[in-house]
């Protein structure tokens, strides 16, 4: 027994750690690839930020040249009332009315270049009066002088004067103010020499010291350069102040260029987040089967019937009681960011259509489909062990139980060339009341098993029922496969957990051991169990019997027609409703989840207001009035029950007598009651789906601030992408 223990160690350990460098291999590159798609994106906002930047400033300069030019028509007007020759009574008029600033100055240069009135200015070193001598506006910088602005002022089709406004540059800067991403760009004006025309402004001592410093010279004089080629430059750099963006843009109609710097995390808008999200969920999956390697090891040290070994055993079966606690806590922590990922991938699949995106897009949602789905076997199957599994029983629709099931297993049939057909007896009720849920899981567990161990020929699943009385019936579920079989010494294997049998042949196919130990759990929470017939080569037949209620004798009738009516219909995201009136507040300690939330709800165009925890949200109903709360219930310090009942004490707050809803990631039966008597309106179960949100909402918010979804929201992306690609 020794020996075998020691092999199997010596077997199992190089296998651990390939698939530990594995999986740190694949996570590396998908951090990076990710990133890479990122800064593209980023690079992309930086750029149109400063086009958008340059053309506002622009407009604002060519508004002031279409002030002077309507200075021109006052001179003539003014010329004509007191007569040509009084010039100078002329012009002390215009810049009376003009330039009531003492820092804005206003002059008068003859068609010789000789000043008139005004400054006396040398027009060689200002290239916008040499433009007006030719018969155009300009504007120009020296730094003695500041900014000047200048108009011809024609007589007979020929330049008599030019007409010019300088500014100073302290001036320049309070009337011609420019931005960049808000409050959290830095943004200067420069010529197109590199001269500062308008300096950064409210940067600290450190920054300061930044932007004089040489590397930031030489990056700016880089991007300038390129500007012979382009409108707009940008590049990215790693600094002592983090990853920033650098961009320069031309700023049309004049030689000044409009120059910032921008941090990448207020770029990227909290999307930096994903990459390190897609590193921690692969840590904490490497951790997990770590630690089920572990308890493998742990679980072969069985020898002998010894005093020792007898204590042994008994502390092992310590550490299995410790490690299902564990592994259920454990469970629900990797869930949350899985959910997160989850839903950020299925904005990505609704906005974008780069198809390169989407391919990485839905390849993500495979993957996290695939790590939920082994994070909840490992979570039901530490339920069970603790005892804590319980059946939620409701109403629900036999033929959509059915769809699922086929929507769910049909690709990965189709993949492997099999045939799959699901048939149900006409006369079978459709309505019943049971826990479809506990069933469905059951039923996709029996056929994904016979879709991974058949190679060829398919899988047969059959329905049919037999009356007990007049408010039961008994259901009978049966999957056949035509594929490798099972071994009558085998079968028993196939309810322990972690144990796979045949594990020779098929090595190659994943799983956890797990699927079929559950399957028996939950049938005997039905009070029911699994039969199984196999001849070893040629297939096997998995059945089960499980007493419902019904809640309608109507039969199902021909299902085959109603599945294929709803599999002939693409599925194509829109939401429900739009509300673009509506307001909301979202209470969740999870910034991810209310990310995701914001995210599903977006193409409602919902106002949608967020909070961290209760004592902010409850400061703010005191400030804004909404339509509806959506509470989280498990929260540090006040948790939502607590606050919801400080708002309801609150008489005289706006928001007293709204609507709340609860949202819990709490399924066991009796919920539902617990949230009402608590005072909720309703609950809403995490990970939250958007069509039961949006459905929630409806049934909520006011009447009149549900509006019917443009025909443009009609054509959005399906959320639902392909499980593989």
């Amino acid at each position: 027994m020794k020996e075998k223990a020691s092999y199997f160690r010596n077997r199992l350990t190089p296998i651990i750690i390939t698939y530990a460098l594995v999986m740190i291999c694949l996570a590396v590159l998908l951090h990076r690839r990710l990133d890479s798609m990122l800064r593209q994106f980023e690079t992309k906002s930086v750029t149109q930020h400063a086009r958008d930047s340059a053309e506002l400033y622009a407009q604002e300069l060519r508004g002031e040249l279409e002030r002077i030019s309507d200075v021109v028509e006052l001179m003539e007007e003014m010329e004509k009332r007191v007569g040509r020759e009084n010039l100078q009574e002329t012009m002390d008029y215009v810049s009376e009315r003009y330039a009531p600033d003492p820092n804005l100055f206003v002059g008068l240069i003859s068609a010789t270049g000789e000043s008139l009135y005004g400054e006396v200015l040398a027009p060689r070193n200002y290239s916008g009066i040499q433009d007006s001598l030719r018969g155009e506006t300009g504007i120009s910088f020296t730094y003695s002088g500041g900014v000047l602005f200048s108009a011809p002022i024609m007589r007979n089709g020929n330049i008599r004067y030019v007409l010019y406004e300088l500014c100073t540059s302290g001036n320049f800067i309070e009337r011609f103010p420019v931005s960049l991403f808000a409050e959290n760009g830095r943004v200067c004006v420069l010529t197109r020499k590199g001269e500062e025309v308008v300096p950064f402004k409210g940067i600290n001592d450190k920054e300061e010291r930044f932007f004089e410093s040489r590397s930031v010279r030489a990056v700016y004089e880089d991007l300038l350069k390129q500007m012979d080629q382009e409108t707009v430059s940008c590049c990215y750099e790693e600094t002592t102040l983090g990853g920033m963006y650098f961009c320069v843009a031309e700023v049309e109609g004049s030689e000044f260029v409009i120059a910032g710097a921008v941090n990448r995390e207020a770029v990227a808008e909290g999307l930096l987040r994903i990459p390190r999200l897609v590193l921690v969920v692969f840590c904490l999956l490497l951790l997990m089967v770590l630690i089920l390697a572990m308890f493998l090891l742990v679980a072969t040290q069985k020898v002998g019937e010894s005093e020792a070994l007898k204590r042994a055993k008994t502390a092992a079966e310590e550490a299995s009681r410790a490690k299902s606690n564990f592994l259920a806590n454990m469970s629900h922590e990797i869930r949350t960011p899985i959910n997160t990922v989850l839903g950020l991938d299925e904005m990505i699949l609704r906005e974008y259509d780069d198809p390169t995106l989407r391919r990485y897009a839905v390849n993500i949602q495979s993957a996290g489909k695939a790590l939920l789905s082994l994070v909840n076997d490992v979570l039901d199957f530490s339920k069970i062990e603790a005892g804590k599994m319980e059946l939620l029983v409701e109403e629900y629709d036999l033929s959509a139980l059915l769809m699922d099931l086929i929507s769910i297993i049909q690709s990965r049939a189709v993949r492997k060339g099999l045939e799959l057909q699901v048939e149900a007896d006409e006369d079978v009720p459709y309505h019943l009341e049971g826990d479809m849920n506990r069933l469905k899981q059951v039923m996709v567990n029996l056929m994904t098993n016979a879709v991974k161990y058949t190679k060829e020929g398919g899988v047969w699943v059959h329905i049919s029922h037999e009356k007990l009385d007049e408010t039961q019936t008994a259901l009978r579920f049966s999957v056949r496969d035509s594929g490798i079989g099972i071994r009558q010494e085998d079968i028993e294997k196939l309810f322990v957990a972690f144990e796979r049998v045949d594990e020779v042949r098929n090595r190659t196919i994943e799983g956890t051991g797990l699927g079929m130990n559950i399957v028996q759990q939950l049938l005997s929470l039905m009070d029911s169990q699994l039969e199984v017939e196999s001849e070893y080569g040629k297939g096997s037949t998995f059945s089960f019997t499980v007493v419902q209620k019904v809640a309608d004798w109507t039969p199902i009738g021909r299902f085959e027609e109603a599945f294929n009516r709803a599999a002939s219909s693409e599925e194509i995201y829109r939401p429900a409703f739009i509300a673009p009136d509506a307001r909301i507040l979202i209470v969740d300690d999870t910034e991810m989840n209310l990310m995701v939330v914001e995210g599903l709800l977006q193409p409602t165009k919902i106002h949608i207001d967020t909070a961290l925890d209760a004592v902010s949200a409850l400061e703010m109903t005191e400030k804004q009035e909404y339509d509806l709360l959506c509470i989280d219930h498990r929260m540090p310090g006040m948790d939502g029950v607590e606050m919801l009942e400080e708002l309801r004490a609150r008489t005289e707050n706006l928001n007293s007598g709204k609507p709340c809803i609860a949202l819990t990631a709490n399924a066991v039966a009796g919920a539902r009651e617990e949230y009402l008597a608590s005072g909720f309106d309703d609950y809403l179960m995490k990970p939250i789906e958007s069509r039961k949100m949006e459905a929630m909402l409806i049934r909520y918010l006011p009447d009149e601030k549900v509006l019917e979804p443009l025909e443009e929201e009609s054509t959005m992306h399906s959320a639902a992408a392909p499980e593989e690609q």
